[in-house]
């Protein structure tokens, strides 16, 4: 099978402060992903999201993920956007306009 890009959903990890045994084993996975030349996109779900700089954002500084925002990033002729995740009771505030496309959003309910 041919992998042109694995896209992450948000909640890479578990915790704001994972344990680095998890970091370790995500950054021996990013790795391996970018030996292959396979690029790694994100955002930024809320499990682990921080109040100032995001593992993703240390991924990306280190060459292994992009994280995905309005801006679009091309896979061939396919443009991938994201959106971090946003507090429920901020979805109304957020301004989704700008991404030159339909916006779809979902709600994902939690049990």
């Amino acid at each position: 099978m041919q992998v042109d890009a694995v896209v992450h959903a948000g909640d890479l990890f578990d915790s704001r402060n994972p344990t680095l045994e998890d970091l370790l084993e995500t950054m021996n996975i990013l790795f391996r992903l970018k030996a292959a030349n396979i690029p790694f996109f994100g955002i930024v779900g809320n499990h682990e999201s921080k109040q100032n700089t995001q593992w993703l954002d240390l991924f990306e500084e280190m060459g292994l993920a992009l994280r995905l925002e309005k801006t679009p990033r091309m896979v061939g002729n396919t443009a991938i956007y994201g959106i971090d995740s946003v507090p429920k009771s901020k979805i109304p505030l957020y301004d989704y306009s700008g991404f030159g496309v339909p916006v779809f959003l979902s709600e994902v309910f939690r049990f």
